[in-house]
């Protein structure tokens, strides 16, 4: 039987800096150079080595399409990254893309790869993501938030 993929959730891989920036709140905005789909609603976050695993995801507001220059220009102040290192990464594209940052999720215990889904590589653009480690991945997500704020409720007490 074929596994179910969600065409709607992509996971992609991104450096630690730049994950714990959007999990901290101060990037708003993940650049990519390739063509992710317009239609991309939550991207799971692989966070590359050293840490080498699943530590969260987001939903996306928008995914924007322009001029380097003009994502810059638009969204450096939430961009998490500086000038130089952003103009080098896109060198001399002519189109970048822009996902824009909606809720953030933070799993508690971050997964390998083999735990969300058994044989799954670190994805060098995007890939989409199977329906039943997407819904693993929810539950735990919000498994979590709810013992978070238990604990937080036991400490008020």
């Amino acid at each position: 039987m074929a596994k179910a993929t969600h065409r709607n959730v992509i996971m992609i891989s991104i450096h630690p800096e730049f994950a714990h920036a959007i999990f901290r709140g101060e990037k708003k905005i993940e650049f990519r150079k390739l063509n992710i789909p317009k239609h991309i609603e939550h991207v799971v976050m692989y966070v590359t080595s050293p840490e080498g695993k699943i530590a969260g995801y987001f939903s996306v507001k928008d995914v924007v399409e322009a001029k380097p220059s003009e994502l810059w220009r638009k969204y450096r102040d939430v961009s998490g990254t500086t000038k130089d290192f952003f103009f080098k990464y896109y060198g001399n594209r002519g189109v970048g893309l822009g996902l824009l940052v909606d809720q953030v999720e933070i799993l508690k215990n971050p997964m390998t790869l083999d735990q969300f889904e058994g044989g799954c590589r670190p994805p060098q653009s995007f890939k989409y993501v199977d329906s039943g480690p997407w819904r693993a991945l929810q539950r735990k997500s919000k498994q979590a938030s709810l013992q978070d704020i238990k604990l937080g409720l036991e400490k008020i007490s």
